[in-house]
């Protein structure tokens, strides 16, 4: 994708990650000089047309465990005027346990979007409790 369309910056998350497309991906900013970011929980961007976004994890310290990859995703609300959609990524119960936002559903989002090969979205019963009352997108689905 880096190859395709300009990119001024790629954010990763800091998690040592041993799959081929990440490693790729890495490999393909270096070559371009696309310098890599890590964003962490508290961390907002903006953008000159009004596009903010409100990172929520990962934090540090990164979390360990099994389940430490999915966990430390990079997760952010994502605002444009009064929208808001939540991008959870992989994060499953410890994210969403550390996270308040996951708990306490205040990021106001509208829509929530997770990665559709992921079963962890919702494994709290506060964030299930969020998702009822929203849009769900999948997105990156290999299968339901």
């Amino acid at each position: 994708m880096l190859d395709k369309i300009r990119v001024d910056e790629l954010a990763d998350s800091g998690q040592t990650y041993g799959g081929h497309a990440y490693h790729d991906c890495l490999d393909t900013a270096r070559a371009d000089h696309v310098p890599i970011v890590y964003p962490r929980a508290d961390d907002v961007w903006r953008t000159d047309e009004g596009v903010i976004l409100r990172f929520i994890g990962p934090s540090l310290p990164l979390i360990g465990g099994k389940n430490a990859i999915d966990d430390n995703s990079i997760a952010f609300v994502l605002q444009y005027r009064s929208f808001r959609m939540l991008f959870t990524g992989d994060a499953g119960a410890a994210a969403e346990q550390r996270t308040a936002i996951f708990r306490t559903d205040e990021s106001g989002a509208t829509t929530v979007t997770t990665n559709g090969q992921s079963t962890n979205i919702g494994e709290t019963v506060p964030m299930r409790r969020s998702l009822r009352t929203r849009p769900l997108v999948l997105t990156a689905c290999r299968e339901l």
